[in-house]
């Protein structure tokens, strides 16, 4: 018999006699990157580690079984956990490691499980399922590495997250999902240098809505690179005319951890930029460490080498807040660093973020950075920043972002065109 039927018939007999079972749901944290970076012979034994790490975790009597790739069930019932599954759950192993294939590498695996309780949370094996996979998605949307518990209220959550991911994609369709701008200033001239695209939900009953109102659809791989690709798109037909009027500056545009996966982001970047007769230095991307060491450091630097070999712009974003931006600075090849707004905020009387600012400014302009300084409010914040010799400033002392329509109206008065700019590189290269 398959784990359904044997599943179903141990649920039979906890119904007939009053007693509780949990279902567990558990798979390998990024199997997929480990496939990719260490082959799949390695992905096989990755399996096989997790198979003897649960067999050794669960009790005799537990029913273990996988049901493909690297997910994995396990139907546990209150008898067989000795009454005491509160302290089963907390010594519940998240991980394992393994060799790769070679020899050559240690490879730490964890772990995320989700559990649901037969048959307060379910009544069936089918809902019991569903359940414990919604535990295990929120597991894994809170960062991985962890057992959790269904709650009844995920079960909203989860139709809420559809219709977004929905919704968002009728958007893109739409052509209602846009790029919004907010210029960077020279802190020398006082001209836009640069912009950021940031992406804005025209919705038809809402109103703008800025990212925080469609964070699930960022955070879903293939809907993210769909934003990606439709702002893209966007931003490289705004640039041509703003270069057709004589403005040369570039734009930065935010690419995720999914995009980061692509093999051929660079490829599909040049090639958009090509066909609106722009140079990859036209556009910046910007990328957070959260993003690079999400993804791989190595593999994510190895892409964005080949952007800035192609001639483009990468910057590193809200630089400081992270755990290796050091380490980021040594082995991605960036152009630019963004110092991220929580150290610019009470920059003009907090001791602490004026030497962590100062200390940024004087190592990025060593490697030969350009320096940007996120979330600008207040003139005592540029006069400092001026001081300190940052390069540009970003934030809504100068200009909230703005649709294009705005933003040229925006140029017009701030930053009136020198001479026409040439279809090729920029004027201004920054991120």
């Amino acid at each position: 018999f398959g784990f359904g039927a044997r599943a179903r018939a141990l649920l039979q007999k906890c119904a007939e006699t009053g007693k509780r079972a949990y279902l567990f749901q558990v798979d390998a944290d990024k199997f997929k990157d480990i496939n990719d970076i260490y082959g799949h012979a390695t992905g096989d034994r990755v399996i096989e580690a997790i198979a003897r790490m649960l067999r050794g975790a669960f009790p005799e009597g537990a029913l273990v079984a996988r049901l493909g790739g690297d997910e994995f069930a396990i139907l546990v019932t209150e008898a067989v956990l000795n009454g005491a599954p509160s302290s089963f759950m907390s010594s519940l192993p998240t991980g394992t490691e393994i060799r790769s294939e070679d020899g050559n590498s240690l490879i730490e695996v964890s772990t995320s499980s989700g559990f649901a309780v037969f048959p307060d949370d379910a009544p069936n094996l089918g809902d019991l399922m569903k359940a414990a996979d919604l535990a295990l998605y929120a597991v894994k949307n809170a960062g991985r590495n962890g057992v959790g518990a269904y709650r009844r209220d995920m079960t909203r959550a989860l139709e809420r997250r559809h219709w977004e991911l929905q919704g968002v994609r009728n958007a893109i369709e739409a052509g209602q999902l846009v790029p919004y701008y907010q210029p960077l200033i020279c802190a020398r001239t006082g001209r836009v240098e640069a912009v950021e695209a940031l992406a804005r939900w025209h919705h038809p009953t809402y109103g703008v809505l800025g990212p925080d109102r469609f964070r699930h659809a960022l955070d879903d791989a293939r809907v993210s690179t769909e934003i990606t690709a439709a702002m893209l798109e966007q931003v490289a037909r705004d640039l041509r005319v703003w270069r057709n009027i004589g403005h040369g500056f570039s734009a930065g545009l935010n690419i995720g951890e999914a995009d980061l996966k692509d093999p051929d982001l660079t490829g599909r970047i040049t090639d958009m930029l090509a066909r609106s007769g722009l140079h990859p230095d036209a556009l910046a991307i910007e990328v957070t460490e959260t993003a690079v060491t999400a993804v791989n450091t190595a593999a994510a630097g190895s892409l964005l080498k080949r952007y800035r070999d192609a001639g483009g712009v990468v910057a590193l974003d809200d630089f400081g807040t992270g755990n290796s931006s050091i380490t980021l600075l040594k082995s991605i090849p960036y152009s630019a660093v963004k110092i991220d707004r929580s150290f610019i905020r009470d920059l003009t009387h907090n001791e602490t973020d004026l030497a962590i600012v100062r200390s940024i400014v004087r190592l990025a302009r060593d490697m030969g950075f350009k320096i940007v300084a996120e979330g600008i409010e207040t003139p005592d914040q540029v006069r400092l920043l001026r001081k300190l010799r940052v390069d540009l400033l970003q934030g809504f002392l100068f200009s909230k972002p703005l649709p294009a329509r705005q933003l040229s109206e925006y140029l017009e008065w701030s930053s009136p065109p020198r001479r026409k700019a040439s279809p090729g590189r920029p004027s201004a290269n920054a991120a």
